[in-house]
Protein backbone atom coordinates (compact mmCIF):
# COMPACT_ATOMS: atom_id res chain seq x y z
CA UNK A 1 0.00 0.00 0.00
CA UNK A 2 1.86 3.16 -1.00
CA UNK A 3 2.23 5.84 1.57
CA UNK A 4 -0.03 8.74 2.75
CA UNK A 5 1.54 12.41 2.23
CA UNK A 6 0.94 13.51 6.06
CA UNK A 7 3.49 16.20 6.70
CA UNK A 8 2.58 19.53 5.62
CA UNK A 9 5.32 22.38 5.32
CA UNK A 10 4.83 26.14 4.19
CA UNK A 11 6.58 28.21 2.58
CA UNK A 12 6.19 31.42 1.84
CA UNK A 13 6.28 33.14 -1.71
CA UNK A 14 6.67 36.52 -3.29
CA UNK A 15 3.00 37.29 -5.11
CA UNK A 16 5.56 36.94 -8.81
CA UNK A 17 6.85 34.02 -7.55
CA UNK A 18 3.29 32.40 -7.01
CA UNK A 19 1.99 33.88 -10.18
CA UNK A 20 5.03 32.09 -12.01
CA UNK A 21 4.31 28.59 -10.11
CA UNK A 22 0.44 28.79 -11.08
CA UNK A 23 1.64 29.88 -14.63
CA UNK A 24 3.59 26.72 -15.02
CA UNK A 25 1.23 24.48 -13.24
CA UNK A 26 -1.34 25.45 -15.51
CA UNK A 27 0.24 24.93 -18.46
CA UNK A 28 1.26 21.21 -17.16
CA UNK A 29 -2.10 20.24 -16.48
CA UNK A 30 -1.55 20.22 -12.37
CA UNK A 31 -1.99 21.86 -9.43
CA UNK A 32 0.55 24.35 -8.51
CA UNK A 33 1.27 22.05 -4.97
CA UNK A 34 1.60 19.30 -7.02
CA UNK A 35 4.05 21.23 -9.38
CA UNK A 36 6.00 22.53 -6.79
CA UNK A 37 5.89 18.94 -5.20
CA UNK A 38 7.11 17.29 -8.22
CA UNK A 39 9.89 20.03 -9.60
CA UNK A 40 11.58 20.14 -5.84
CA UNK A 41 11.78 15.83 -6.14
CA UNK A 42 12.74 15.84 -9.74
CA UNK A 43 15.93 18.54 -9.16
CA UNK A 44 18.80 17.43 -9.61
CA UNK A 45 21.23 19.94 -7.07
CA UNK A 46 25.10 19.74 -7.56
CA UNK A 47 26.92 18.62 -4.58
CA UNK A 48 27.22 20.19 -1.52
CA UNK A 49 29.76 22.51 -1.00
CA UNK A 50 30.75 24.74 1.69
CA UNK A 51 32.41 28.07 0.87
CA UNK A 52 31.39 29.99 3.98
CA UNK A 53 33.82 27.73 5.98
CA UNK A 54 36.49 28.07 3.48
CA UNK A 55 35.99 32.46 3.57
CA UNK A 56 35.97 32.39 7.63
CA UNK A 57 39.61 30.75 7.49
CA UNK A 58 40.69 32.59 5.01
CA UNK A 59 39.64 35.67 6.64
CA UNK A 60 42.17 34.08 10.31
CA UNK A 61 44.90 33.81 8.05
CA UNK A 62 44.61 37.42 6.84
CA UNK A 63 44.87 38.93 10.34
CA UNK A 64 47.15 36.16 11.54
CA UNK A 65 49.19 37.86 7.81
CA UNK A 66 48.70 41.48 9.59
CA UNK A 67 50.08 41.10 12.61
CA UNK A 68 53.36 39.18 10.85
CA UNK A 69 53.41 42.02 8.51
CA UNK A 70 53.78 44.42 11.44
CA UNK A 71 56.20 42.69 13.61
CA UNK A 72 58.42 42.25 10.59
CA UNK A 73 58.36 45.94 9.94
CA UNK A 74 59.69 46.32 13.08
CA UNK A 75 62.18 43.41 12.84
CA UNK A 76 63.21 45.70 9.93
CA UNK A 77 63.59 48.90 11.63
CA UNK A 78 65.27 47.50 14.03
CA UNK A 79 67.70 45.04 12.72
CA UNK A 80 66.81 42.10 14.13
CA UNK A 81 67.93 39.73 11.57
CA UNK A 82 66.54 36.16 13.16
CA UNK A 83 63.29 38.24 13.61
CA UNK A 84 63.03 38.66 10.49
CA UNK A 85 63.94 35.69 9.27
CA UNK A 86 61.19 33.45 11.26
CA UNK A 87 58.57 36.33 10.43
CA UNK A 88 59.50 35.80 6.71
CA UNK A 89 58.75 31.95 7.10
CA UNK A 90 55.85 32.32 8.69
CA UNK A 91 54.58 34.66 5.86
CA UNK A 92 55.86 32.44 3.36
CA UNK A 93 53.79 29.49 5.35
CA UNK A 94 50.51 31.63 6.06
CA UNK A 95 50.50 32.69 2.46
CA UNK A 96 50.62 28.80 1.31
CA UNK A 97 48.46 27.66 3.52
CA UNK A 98 45.77 31.07 2.86
CA UNK A 99 46.17 29.49 -0.79
CA UNK A 100 45.08 26.07 0.38
CA UNK A 101 42.46 27.54 2.64
CA UNK A 102 40.79 29.53 -0.61
CA UNK A 103 39.95 26.47 -2.49
CA UNK A 104 38.63 24.56 0.16
CA UNK A 105 35.50 22.52 0.45
CA UNK A 106 33.99 21.28 3.65
CA UNK A 107 33.44 22.27 7.07
CA UNK A 108 37.11 24.24 8.30
CA UNK A 109 35.16 24.48 11.88
CA UNK A 110 38.42 22.88 13.45
CA UNK A 111 40.94 24.91 11.41
CA UNK A 112 39.14 27.94 11.89
CA UNK A 113 39.21 27.50 15.74
CA UNK A 114 43.00 26.28 15.81
CA UNK A 115 44.35 29.26 13.54
CA UNK A 116 42.30 31.84 15.75
CA UNK A 117 43.33 30.40 18.88
CA UNK A 118 46.91 30.54 17.73
CA UNK A 119 46.22 34.31 16.07
CA UNK A 120 45.49 35.53 19.42
CA UNK A 121 48.79 35.16 21.04
CA UNK A 122 50.48 36.71 17.85
CA UNK A 123 47.75 39.39 18.09
CA UNK A 124 48.77 39.78 21.06
CA UNK A 125 52.37 40.13 20.90
CA UNK A 126 51.81 42.66 17.87
CA UNK A 127 49.92 44.74 20.08
CA UNK A 128 52.49 45.13 22.83
CA UNK A 129 54.68 45.57 20.23
CA UNK A 130 53.12 48.49 18.60
CA UNK A 131 52.76 49.76 22.13
CA UNK A 132 56.11 49.85 23.10
CA UNK A 133 57.86 49.99 19.88
CA UNK A 134 60.27 47.00 20.81
CA UNK A 135 59.73 43.84 19.40
CA UNK A 136 59.08 40.92 21.89
CA UNK A 137 61.57 38.26 23.15
CA UNK A 138 62.98 35.72 20.68
CA UNK A 139 61.45 33.07 22.93
CA UNK A 140 57.88 34.71 23.10
CA UNK A 141 58.28 35.27 19.14
CA UNK A 142 59.09 31.60 18.45
CA UNK A 143 56.37 30.12 20.66
CA UNK A 144 53.89 32.37 18.67
CA UNK A 145 55.74 31.55 15.38
CA UNK A 146 55.51 27.78 16.71
CA UNK A 147 51.89 28.01 16.96
CA UNK A 148 51.09 29.49 13.46
CA UNK A 149 53.24 26.96 12.27
CA UNK A 150 50.99 23.81 13.69
CA UNK A 151 47.75 25.55 12.81
CA UNK A 152 49.09 26.37 8.76
CA UNK A 153 50.43 22.97 8.62
CA UNK A 154 47.29 21.86 9.58
CA UNK A 155 45.19 23.54 6.40
CA UNK A 156 47.90 22.46 4.02
CA UNK A 157 47.54 18.56 5.28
Amino acid sequence: MPSRRTIRKTTLWTPEEWRHIEEAAERRGVTPARYVREGALAVKLPAHTRTRGAHALLGQFRRVQNNLRQLRHMAEDNGADAALRMLDASLQLTDEAADAAAGRRGSAHPLIIAVRDAGLLLNDLAHRANATDRLPADEELGEALARIEVAARDVLG
